[in-house]
């Protein structure tokens, strides 16, 4: 099983549900999707990205690079990115590499104090 990803929108941000397991390989296919979102929600003048990694089962460096990828291309466009709610095993790859030093992390219990609200799919959201 690979990464699956959904989108709704909350509070003025996309969030990307990412589900399964992220590890890339050699063909790095599966990249792709998350690229792909994250050029679709500038394209749609939406930067404010969440990405809900609840349900991440596991990650490689490879796929940790994505996430540096993603937050690095949204902060070009004038937005930012945001880790939402890790997996223990997530945040211990993020400690290790020390990426919880550079990109943002939301905890699931801070979440709503930090704007993250009642989701609607994307398309129905404002722009």
């Amino acid at each position: 099983m690979t990464v699956h990803i959904t989108c709704t929108f909350k509070c003025g941000r996309a969030t990307l549900d990412l589900s399964g397991r992220f590890i890339v390989s050699t063909g790095e296919t599966e990249i792709v999707p998350l690229r792909d979102a994250v050029q679709t929600l500038i394209a749609e003048d939406r930067q404010f990205v969440c990405l809900n990694l609840a349900r991440l089962t596991s990650i490689d460096a490879r796929g940790l690079g994505e996430f540096v990828h993603a937050f690095t291309t949204l902060r070009r466009s004038g937005g930012d990115l945001t880790l939402l709610a890790p997996t223990p095993t997530v945040r211990k790859l993020l400690a290790v590499t020390r990426l919880d030093q550079v990109l943002p992390i939301c905890d699931e219990k801070f979440a709503e104090a930090a704007g993250f609200c009642r989701p609607v799919p994307c398309s129905e959201g404002p722009a």
